[in-house]
């Protein structure tokens, strides 16, 4: 095996740790008091629920340059999202490849989210603390 062959084989072997960027994104949302832990212990997704409004929104923490955040894909949340400079995203569904029924298409652990699991999302890639609070605090 090449020297590139094993670097690649033992990534994937190691577990994944949350990036600094999901870290710090995941402690101003607990510390903003906008929203309560919906499903707790996750080990690269936090899942959340808006007290104000009841939404439910998750995001991974182990990527390095952004974080994506899957929200529900509605016209508040488009606004939310636009207000902060990020394009909105094409419009995620599950289960989007008909030569493949039952494969899920994207994040896997948004299936054990029932509030999202089965719905139309934007997977919106926010590069900063301040994008995604803006978004919370927009009234979603």
């Amino acid at each position: 095996m090449s020297p590139s062959a094993t670097a690649t084989k033992n990534r994937k072997t190691e577990p994944k740790v949350p990036s600094p960027l999901g870290l710090a994104i995941q402690a101003a949302v607990d510390a903003s008091g906008l929203c309560t832990v919906h499903q707790p212990d996750r080990l690269y997704q936090c899942t959340y629920q808006l007290i104000a409004s009841g939404t439910v929104f998750a995001f991974e923490r182990v990527t390095k340059n952004h974080i994506t955040i899957w929200l529900p894909a509605t016209a508040a949340v488009e606004t939310a999202v636009t207000s902060q400079g990020i394009v909105i995203p094409s419009i995620s569904v599950p289960y989007p490849y008909t030569d493949e029924p039952e494969r899920y298409g994207r994040l896997s652990s948004l299936k054990q989210v029932p509030e999202l699991a089965n719905e139309k999302l934007f997977a919106v890639k926010v590069v900063s603390v301040g994008q995604i609070m803006g978004i919370l605090g927009a009234g979603i």
